[in-house]
C-alpha cells in the first residue's frame, strides 16, 4: 500500500504517558519510514515514477507496514522492482523480491464485467520484529492525465524519519501544483528547457486514527498540457478540461432510428418537460442495466450510445450519454456531468482544475428548474440523485467546455419527512398486537427502493423487524410500496405483527412508551426534518393516568415539538409532531441542546394506575 488510506484502518489505542500528574497522549510508532519519490514528466506525455524507501517494522502490529503494492493498468508498466527483507540485527537478507516474484490480484469492482486494472504486491507475514524492508521501484505511465499525489505518510502509527518528493518536467508541457504545510524548493541543476521542484519533511510523529487529513502535508500535481491515447488538450482551466471530454465523446451520442421512434411514441401527447423526462428516464431504468467497463481510455471515454442500445447495458458514462441522446430527440438538452461520488467523499478542489472525478451523472436545465439524473439507478425517482452524489461541486460538460455547478443539497423538509400511524391492542401481559403504516419522503425513503429489489422477503422482514420501530417486534405481514411525488422518493410500509413487552407491568402500574419509533439522530441533524407520530392504544381494562396527562408545544428558533395525549377509559391517543429547522448560523451548542431535548422526550414513558 503506497498511499494513505483513511477509511479502513482499525481503531488502535494511544499510549498514555503520565508526567507531572498531566495525561499526555503519545501515539506509538509501529514502524519508521524513510522514503524518496521522484516524478519525471517526459515530452511524449508519459512520465516516470522512481521510489526508494526503507521501512523498519518495530512492532508486530505494524507488519503490514512492510508490505507493498503497485496499481497496474493498460497505461502502467513496471520498469524496475526490487525489495529486500532484512534482519536489522544481523544485516542478513531474509528474502529478495523482484517483479516476477510479486503476487497479483484483479481489481474488478462490483458491477464490472471488464477492467484492465490489477494490483501487484507482496506481504510481510509471520516474521519476527524488528524487520527492515527496502524497496526500489520505477514505473512508467503512458499519458499524463493523472499525476501522483504525494503524502509523506503511508500508515497510521508510522514515524516518518525523512520523506522527499521531486518533480522534473519540460517547460513545453508545464506543470501546476498545490501544496499544503510544505513549500516547494526550486532545484538549480535542471537542464535547459526543464524545471525541477522538490519538497521534504523530516521527523514527523506517528498519526492515529483521529488525525484529520487536512492536518497533513501534501502536494497535488496536474499538467498544463496533457494527452491520453492521442487525445491532447490543456488542463489549466475547467473550461479547457471540459473541452477534452467533449472531444472524447464527439459523435458518440448517435442512436438507431428505431430507438428514436420509440422515444417519440413514448412522449406523444405530453407537453410538460418533466413528464417527458420522467417517461424516458423510466424507460431507461426498465430496459438498460448498469455494468462498469474500465478498459484503457474507456475509463474516461463513453461507450457509443448505439452500442449501449444494442447490448442493453452500459457504465455510468454510457448510460448518461444515452439518456442525453434520448432527451435530445424530444427537444430537451442535457449536460454530461462529472462528479466525485460517494457518501464519505470530500468535495473536489474547485481551485485546482484536474481529474478528481469517479462518476458521471446528467444535468437537465429546464426553464423553471434544473433536474439531475442518476442514470445507473433502477430505483431512484426521476430528478432525484440521492445521497451518493448530493450537495457537492461537479463539472458540467457543455458545448463551450467545462463549468462548475453544484448538485442539490436536498435540505428542504420535503426530502426529510417521516410519519407513523400505529394501532396497538395492549394485552394484560404487556405484549401487544399492532397494525401500522409508516411513510417516508426523500432520504428516509431511499433505502426501501433498493430493499425490495435486492433482498428476499425474509431479509426484508428481518430488516423491518430491526428498523421499523421499537424492540420486540415480530411482523406477521407487511407490504412495501415505493413511489415518488414529482422528484421526491416516497415509501409506504403497511404492517401487522406482535410486540413483546410493549408495556412494563407491575402489580399496580402500567408503563407505556411515549414513542414507539427509535429517534433517528442522523435525520435530526439535517437542516430541516419533519416527523409525525400517532399511536392509538386500546386496553381491555380501563387505565388511569398517574398525574396529569402530558402536553407540550415548544417552539424555538431551531425546532418545534408538540405532544398531545387524549385518554378515554380503554383508549389512549398519543399525537406527536416535530419540525427542525437548523440555520447556517445555528451554534453547535444550540444543536446539541435541540438533540438532547428531543431525545429525552423520545425516551419518556407514561405511567398509569391499574
Amino acid at each position: 500500500m503506497t498511499s494513505f488510506t483513511w477509511s479502513f484502518f482499525s481503531t488502535l489505542g494511544a499510549l498514555l504517558v503520565w508526567t507531572n500528574a498531566t495525561c499526555q497522549v503519545v501515539v506509538p510508532a509501529y514502524s519508521s519510514l524513510e522514503k524518496h519519490m521522484k516524478v519525471t514528466l517526459l515530452e511524449d506525455y508519459s512520465y516516470l515514477v522512481d521510489i526508494r524507501q526503507t521501512t523498519i517494522v518495530l512492532d508486530a502490529k505494524g507488519l503490514d507496514h512492510g508490505s507493498y503494492s503497485i496499481d497496474i493498468d493498460q497505461f502502467t508498466k513496471i520498469e524496475h522492482f526490487e525489495a529486500r527483507i532484512i534482519d536489522p540485527k544481523s544485516g542478513k537478507t531474509l528474502r529478495r523480491i523482484r517483479s516476477k516474484d510479486l503476487s497479483e490480484r484483479a481489481t474488478i469492482g462490483e458491477g464490472s464485467i471488464i477492467e484492465d486494472s490489477k494490483i501487484n504486491y507482496f506481504t510481510v507475514d509471520n516474521l519476527p520484529v524488528p524487520l527492515k524492508v527496502e524497496v526500489e521501484l520505477q514505473i512508467k505511465r503512458e499519458g499524463n492525465f493523472n499525476l501522483p499525489k504525494w503524502y509523506p505518510n503511508s500508515y497510521y502509527f508510522q514515524k516518518i524519519t525523512e520523506s522527499s518528493f521531486e518533480v522534473a518536467y519540460p517547460e513545453s508541457i508545464g506543470l501546476r501544483y498545490k501544496e499544503k504545510l510544505v513549500t516547494a524548493n526550486a532545484a538549480t541543476d535542471a537542464l535547459p528547457g526543464w524545471q525541477k521542484l522538490w519538497w521534504e519533511v523530516r521527523d514527523l510523529a506517528p498519526l492515529d486514527r483521529k488525525t484529520e487529513k487536512e492536518e497533513l502535508p501534501f502536494v497535488a500535481l496536474a499538467p498544463i498540457k496533457f494527452s491520453m491515447e492521442g487525445f491532447a488538450a490543456t488542463m489549466d482551466s475547467w473550461q479547457s478540461f471540459g473541452k477534452w471530454f467533449n472531444h472524447l465523446n464527439q459523435g458518440r451520442d448517435e442512436i438507431p432510428d428505431e430507438t428514436k421512434r420509440q422515444v417519440i411514441a413514448l412522449t406523444e401527447g405530453l407537453s410538460d418537460d418533466f413528464e417527458k423526462i420522467d417517461v424516458i428516464y423510466k424507460y431507461l431504468q426498465k430496459n438498460y442495466r448498469y455494468v462498469s467497463i474500465q478498459l484503457g481510455i474507456g475509463g474516461w471515454r463513453s461507450m457509443k450510445a448505439s452500442d449501449v442500445v444494442a447490448m442493453k447495458y452500459g457504465d455510468c458514462k454510457g448510460l448518461s450519454l444515452l439518456m442525453k441522446a434520448l432527451l435530445k430527440e424530444v427537444g430537451i438538452p442535457a449536460d454530461y456531468t462529472l462528479v466525485l461520488a460517494g457518501d464519505d467523499k470530500e468535495p473536489i478542489d474547485v481551485d485546482f482544475p484536474s481529474n478528481q472525478f469517479n462518476h458521471v451523472i446528467l444535468r437537465v436545465p429546464l426553464p423553471s428548474d434544473t433536474l439531475w439524473l442518476e442514470c445507473t439507478s433502477t430505483t431512484l425517482p426521476t430528478g432525484y440523485l440521492g445521497s451518493f452524489t448530493k450537495n457537492r461541486p461537479v463539472l458540467v460538460i457543455t458545448e463551450d467546455g467545462g463549468l462548475i455547478d453544484r448538485t442539490p443539497s436536498y435540505a428542504a423538509s420535503e426530502f426529510h419527512k417521516s410519519q407513523l400511524r400505529l394501532q396497538v391492542d395492549l394485552l394484560e401481559s404487556g405484549d401487544a398486537k399492532i397494525v401500522g403504516k409508516s411513510r417516508y419522503w426523500g432520504e428516509p425513503a431511499e433505502i426501501f427502493g433498493s430493499l425490495i429489489y435486492q433482498l428476499s422477503e425474509k431479509e426484508q422482514k428481518d430488516f423491518l423487524n430491526a428498523k421499523l420501530g421499537g424492540r420486540g417486534l415480530n411482523l406477521s405481514s407487511f407490504e412495501i410500496v415505493v413511489s415518488q411525488e414529482r422528484n421526491v422518493p416516497t415509501a409506504e410500509i403497511s404492517f401487522e405483527g406482535f410486540v413483546a413487552r410493549f408495556s412494563q407491568n407491575t402489580a399496580k402500574r402500567v408503563i407505556v412508551p411515549l414513542s414507539w419509533n427509535k429517534l433517528p439522530i442522523e435525520d435530526l441533524k439535517n437542516t430541516q426534518w419533519e416527523y409525525e407520530e400517532t399511536i392509538e392504544i386500546t386496553t381491555d381494562n380501563p387505565l388511569v393516568f398517574e398525574g396529569e396527562p402530558p402536553f407540550w408545544d415548544v417552539t424555538t428558533p431551531d425546532y418545534q415539538h408538540a405532544l398531545e395525549t387524549v385518554h378515554e377509559a380503554n383508549k389512549l391517543l398519543i399525537n406527536k409532531r416535530i419540525k427542525t429547522h437548523l440555520h447556517p448560523d445555528t451554534s453547535e451548542e444550540a444543536e446539541r441542546e435541540m438533540l438532547s431535548g428531543i431525545q429525552k422526550e423520545f425516551q419518556r414513558q407514561l405511567t398509569f394506575k391499574k
